[in-house]
Formats: C-alpha cells, structure tokens, sequence
C-alpha cells in the first residue's frame, strides 16, 4: 500500500507538456530518482532537496522524473514509504517468535536501531499536505500492528506477556518513534537511544506477576 500522491498542480514548476494522466513508475528510474532524493538529503539537507537537484544527481531529465512522479512532494512521499518499509523488514526478520521475551525485545530495538541510522530521518515538506498526514498515520499504524502481533506470538504468550491493546501500542510506538526524532536533532548516540527504548518497552510488556 502507498501513499496517495499530491495533485501534479501542486507543482507550479511543473511544465505543462509533462503533465500525463498515466504514470509509469518503473522499477529503474523509480529507484534511481529515490535514491537521488535520498543522496541530496544526506548531503544539502531536505530544504536543498528540489527536482532540479534530484535530477541533476540522477543524470536524468526532468521529463523523465514527471513521468514517474507527479511532484517533488510524491517523490518525498515514496521515499518516506521505501524507508519505514526497510525498517520494519529489518526488524520483523529478526525477530525469534520462539525466544523468551525478554530476547525479543533485544531482537526487536536492536534491529530497529541498527536500520533506523541507516534510513533518512526526513521531514515531509508542508506542501506534501494531507498525503503526508496519511502516510505518517499508515506508517505509525504498521509500527503499532507490529507490537501487537510481537505481544500475541508464542514466545510472549509463554513467557506471561499480555497480549498489547491498541491504544497502548500507539503510546509505546509513538512514544519510540518521537524518542528517535528527537536522538537525531540533538545528535545523541543510537545506542543510548536503543538502551533506553529497550528499559521502557521492557517496564510496559513485563508480566505482571515477575
């Protein structure tokens, strides 16, 4: 599932011979544009980030990235979606739904730290608009589905772990996820990060009669 692209006419520098009503988002330029987004975050920052630039990184034209994106805002939208995706693969592969839970809990945060400082912590521009605030809630939302089926596998269950209520799972997950905007603008190590994300989803899942 994807996010809902912005309208092409939020675009003004978008030059009308461009517009199509059919966008091919091939596998090739579809990733070579994102990972020149990805490249001119990482180094101009994301208020450098314009189609030019993606362009200029992908040696492409800009007819070629307006026919796989509507906007720069879609292309912001794509990547944020490519990166969660890659942190949560990471972290459900290396999960042992066998393991007693305290290991899961390990398994779980250290992947996730270790993915999480290789992603782009990127901040949608505001014009990106309600597609943004879908894409955050469905990126929030698949963190939240992750905990509560963590909580319900075998290893939990044996080990005493009430299964996590929805509303928990969002204090927990968003909770986490404000933990690491928060390590990345103020430059603090992951580990600290992960270390403290470990105690308090430990403290939240621990059986209550240990």
């Amino acid at each position: 599932m994807s996010a809902e692209p912005t309208s092409a006419a939020a675009d003004p520098s978008r030059p009308a011979a461009y517009a199509t009503t059919d966008h091919t988002r091939t596998g090739d330029d579809h990733q070579r544009f994102l990972d020149s987004l990805a490249e001119v975050i990482r180094t101009e920052g994301s208020q450098s980030a314009t189609v030019a630039a993606v362009v200029r990184q992908a040696r492409a034209s800009r007819r070629t990235f307006y026919a796989v994106f509507d906007n720069l805002e879609d292309c912001f939208l794509q990547l944020v979606r490519r990166e969660n995706t890659r942190v949560l693969t990471a972290v459900r592969a290396a999960i042992d739904p066998h393991a007693a839970w305290t290991e899961q809990i390990d398994q779980a945060l250290t992947a996730w730290g270790t993915a999480a400082s290789a992603a782009l912590e990127i901040r949608l521009p505001p014009s990106s608009g309600q597609a943004g605030a879908r894409l955050q809630k469905l990126v929030l939302e698949e963190y939240v589905q992750l905990l509560i089926s963590i909580s319900e596998n075998k290893g939990m269950v044996a080990g005493g772990v009430r299964p996590v209520h929805r509303h928990e799972a969002i204090i927990l997950m968003g909770g986490i996820r404000e933990l690491y905007r928060y390590a990345v603008e103020q430059g603090v190590p992951m580990e600290e990060v992960v270390a403290s994300a470990r105690s308090f989803m430990t403290a939240a899942l621990r059986p209550a009669d240990t």
